[in-house]
């Protein structure tokens, strides 16, 4: 399990929170890490950044590669169970990858035009995923991120983060106290 933070530090434990190993990958603003098991035991970290893109781990979390030609301005990111990660960031942009390519490669996903940053991204399956940020941004990403479709929100406060349960039942969270369920 890992946390990201400020100044290119990563802090890794192996042991549910007891000690604590600070990582730093680059004089950078990280925003946040996401983590993946595959199939074959092997463990990946992805850290994403304020212009610079998204860092890769593999095994322990302990060193981390910079994904080359890949230097967006990154908020926010999650894997889901079944390897396809999601990241979200400065002016609409979300971006796809899967641990097929060990997350080195990321495809622009194309989401109905806005200037809005995004700030969360959270999928189940990897078939399905949701977005969301500034002025209330919501996006549904379906046939494996592939599409893209903008949702109502009904709020026009920044939300943070959204929670999945399963693919039909989540959480948003956002600013002034803003607290939204869905279960359809």
């Amino acid at each position: 399990m890992g946390e990201s933070g400020t100044n290119g530090v990563y802090s890794v434990t192996s042991n549910r929170g007891l000690t604590w190993t600070n990582v730093e990958i680059a004089d950078i603003v990280l925003n946040d890490v996401a983590s993946y098991t595959s199939t074959s035991n092997v463990q990946y970290y992805i850290a994403v950044a304020e212009n610079s893109g998204a860092f890769v781990s593999s095994g322990v979390g302990l060193s981390f590669t910079s994904v080359p030609s890949f230097n967006a301005n990154l908020f926010g990111i999650c894997v889901s169970q079944s390897g396809v990660a999601f990241a979200v960031g400065y002016s609409n942009t979300v971006y796809r990858s899967t641990v097929a390519t060990n997350f080195s490669s990321w495809t622009q996903v194309s989401c109905p035009a806005s200037q809005q940053d995004l700030y969360d991204a959270a999928s189940i399956d990897g078939l399905t995923a949701y977005a969301v940020g500034q002025g209330g941004t919501m996006y549904k990403l379906t046939n494996s991120g592939t599409s893209c479709v903008a949702l109502t929100s009904g709020t026009t406060n920044n939300l943070y983060a959204i929670s999945l349960a399963t693919n039909d039942v989540g959480m948003v969270l956002g600013a002034n106290n803003y607290v939204a369920r869905t279960a359809d």
